[in-house]
Parts: structure tokens; sequence; C-alpha cells
């Protein structure tokens, strides 16, 4: 989920929950 990016900032795509 590439859209996590705005909520996780820095993790985003890495850890992208």
């Amino acid at each position: 989920m590439r859209n996590s990016t705005q909520q996780m900032g820095a993790f985003g795509s890495e850890a992208g929950g």
C-alpha cells in the first residue's frame, strides 16, 4: 500500500502497515 506513505511518512512503502 503506497498510500501509507502519507500516514507512515518515512516508512510508507517500507513498512506500509
